[in-house]
């Protein structure tokens, strides 16, 4: 099967999956880690494929790769989904197994770890699975949730980003997304 990228020209399946994930990444996104009970302690992994499903029932959904070492433990027991501040893209690191200095702070809400100064957290329970070629797409039904006020960490095109709070008023939205390329804008 040939497969044709959008500037017409024929490209083998391995650049096309290079292109795809550079395509995905112009999407930004906000950093999540689920942490759940890993046996002996709490463990966790990082992932920006997170969304809000339903109101009623309360429901939110994560991607996880099959190949990750959290799938087997995610199948049926409990979890919460982390949502990382700016500051805290230490932690998002350490749980994509690559550590630079941050180091973990948990507490438990009926028995499922959480991370300490998060952002928002939820904690869920298992409401469904299906299986998304590479991925599995765990959907989780919120049981309990807490949120604060600070700005969230994002994910654009590979790296971490910070948001940046525009007015839309006038000129000024046009000259603030000229200076900063790599910020998120949420508009006041």
């Amino acid at each position: 099967m040939e497969i044709v990228h959008s500037n017409g020209e024929a490209v083998t399946r391995e650049d096309t999956s290079l292109s795809l994930r550079r395509c995905f990444g112009h999407f930004a996104t906000g950093v999540a880690v689920v942490t759940y009970n890993g046996g002996d302690q709490p463990r966790g992994l990082t992932v920006n494929s997170f969304t809000s499903v339903s109101l009623d029932p309360p429901l939110i959904l994560v991607c996880l790769d099959k190949r990750s070492r959290a799938v087997p433990h995610l199948a049926g027991g409990p979890f919460a989904v982390n949502v990382l501040s700016a500051d805290q893209h230490d932690l998002a690191w350490y749980f994509a197994g690559k550590p630079v200095g941050a180091v973990p702070v948990w507490r438990s809400i009926g028995g499922i770890p959480l991370l300490e100064k998060s952002l928002a957290w939820m904690t869920c329970v298992p409401w469904a699975r299906h299986d998304a070629g590479d991925h599995l797409i765990l959907v989780g039904k919120v049981e309990r949730f807490d949120s604060g006020r600070e700005d969230p960490l994002c994910f654009y095109r590979g790296q971490f980003a910070n948001v940046m709070r525009v007015s839309a008023q006038g000129g000024e939205w046009q000259a603030a997304a000229r200076e900063t390329a790599n910020s998120t804008f949420l508009v006041d």
